[in-house]
């Protein structure tokens, strides 16, 4: 078996994009340069790995590909490919990994969307886990697991047990700091300090936040992990079972056991548009909204003079009140060889949720900013060929970008890969812009006035905007082959992999 692991090397803003190999790292470099899944030439990551291809060489089997914002997440995502698990085996371990190592964003009282293409029923559904508020004045409800466990359920080839394992393991170890979480920490450190359990797991003794490469250390959220391994999901959600930690979450949550017990993840149907012979599918969401994805991208499409990229900021709308603060979100992918895709994006609700800890079980209850600052997820397919073109989803970087800067990104990179046919990390490195909450426009250095047009003249150029994590594909009509690329945005610190045998 043999797998690739890439890692973006840090983000720097440049008047205009320009490909360049001395930017990209010798994992990237090999990956950027695969231009097909098949064939002895097209897998320089096997020349990497074995010393090169000859002729009459037999071509390695593509197992799959994952990236997430995590690193040691993406570590296990591909173990987890790599001893025979789905797409969805992998999604689930590489999220369960997260509200370990990135609690920040991902958490057991969190949840997220996912969407997922299934070959052999040849659909695309959404699957509906946000947490969301049933009782008035009160936290939403917890989850995450509820959703994870109907993902791997319908659509896994492993056991639940093996998807809590590692993520057990982490915590109980004490798992090292990452520079997203170091990141995390720093720019939240007055609201961590608030509460005295989260204080005491993400600030040193003398009050300092945790930096890169410290421990981490969560003895409860270790614990609870256990209970959901060795008594199952329903453990976490029941009052009534032996054994059961339901009651404590209700009532550290403040909300009713029954509505705790009754909860469960939704399946629905997509929101969807044609591009040529492709289908582009976001989620249908529960509260009805999609986060205008439809509409940007229906305006950029009818743009005239190629403003483009300014028609589609325009539609998206700033936000107003509540909508105006993007909850921290992070996302998780994976394709499998079968062609069954998962793209899921999660959130805590807030940045580390509500800043509170649920007494007992080491988790922090969600905050209730879930309705924007979501981008995607998105999945693009190929109904003729049922394969899958596109995987993705986004995030803000920082609470300074407005709320729909997740959104702007993602319609930007899909614009570039599934229009303009732009490769992998290619596509993913173009310069953005975002609504700004003033009204005006959010642009990195490198976008032009003619992609933003009447919009122009309002525009602040910024660093950095958002983060994209996803799989990029080009498929050749012609011989009836595609060349995939998982790839990271340079603006972020996560990392992705490729799986051969």
């Amino acid at each position: 078996m043999l797998s690739l692991i890439g890692r973006a090397p840090k983000f720097v803003p440049v008047a205009s994009f320009v490909p360049h190999r001395a930017a990209v790292n010798t994992a990237d470099r090999y990956s950027a340069d695969s231009r097909s899944v098949y064939g002895c030439g097209a897998l320089l990551a096997v020349a990497l790995l074995l010393g090169g291809c000859h002729p009459g060489d037999a071509p390695p089997t593509f197992v799959g590909y994952g990236a997430a914002d995590d690193p040691k997440a993406v570590q296990v995502g591909r173990a987890t490919m790599e001893s025979g698990g789905s797409a969805a085996d992998t999604v689930v371990a590489m999220a369960m990994t997260m509200t370990v190592t990135l609690p920040s964003r991902v958490g057991l009282a969190g949840g997220g969307l996912c969407l997922i293409h299934d070959p052999k029923s040849k659909m695309v559904r959404t699957l509906d886990f946000l947490p969301v508020s049933v009782q008035a004045g009160r936290p939403p409800v917890p989850s995450l697991l509820r959703g994870l466990y109907a993902l791997q359920a319908a659509y896994g080839r492993q056991h639940w047990e093996q998807a809590i394992g590692v993520p057990e393991s982490l915590s109980a170890a004490g798992t090292t700091v990452s520079r997203i979480l170091a990141a995390d920490i720093q720019a939240n450190a007055g609201q961590l300090a608030a509460d005295p359990a989260v204080r005491r797991v993400f600030l040193t003794a003398s009050g300092q936040p945790l930096g890169e490469g410290e421990v981490l250390s969560q003895p409860e959220l270790t614990a609870t992990l256990r209970t959901v391994r060795q008594r199952g999901v329903g453990s976490f959600y029941s009052s009534t079972v032996s054994g059961a930690i339901g009651a404590t979450v209700a009532r550290g949550l403040g909300i009713d056991a029954a509505v705790l017990d009754g909860y469960h993840a939704a399946w629905r149907g997509t929101t969807n548009i044609e591009n040529g012979n492709d289908v582009i599918h976001f989620p249908d969401r529960l509260d009805g909204g999609d986060g205008g994805l439809i509409r940007a991208w229906r305006a950029a499409s009818e743009a005239d003079d190629g403003a483009w990229l300014g028609a589609m900021v325009g539609a998206l709308g700033s936000g107003t009140g509540a909508d105006a603060a993007a909850a921290p979100a992070a996302t998780v992918i994976a394709v499998d060889a079968n062609e069954q895709a998962v793209a899921c994006v999660l959130t805590l609700g807030g940045p580390f949720g509500s800043g509170h800890m649920v007494p007992g079980t080491g988790m922090l209850a969600a905050g209730n900013g879930t309705a924007t600052g979501l981008g995607g997820p998105a999945l693009v397919i190929n109904n003729s060929q049922h394969t899958t073109l596109f995987a993705g989803g986004a995030a803000a970087g920082s609470s300074n970008e407005g709320s729909r800067s997740a959104e702007a990104s993602l319609l930007t990179v899909l614009h570039a890969a599934a229009v303009e046919r732009i490769p992998g990390p290619r596509s993913l490195a173009g310069p953005r812009a975002a609504p700004a909450l003033d009204g005006g426009v959010l642009a990195e250095p490198g976008v032009s006035a003619a992609q933003l047009g009447p919009a122009a003249s309002r525009m602040r150029v910024v660093p950095a905007l958002g983060r994209v994590e996803a799989l990029v594909c080009l498929y050749n009509r012609i011989v009836g082959t595609k060349s995939c690329e998982a790839a990271n945005d340079l603006r972020s610190s996560g990392m992705y992999f490729s799986v051969l045998k």
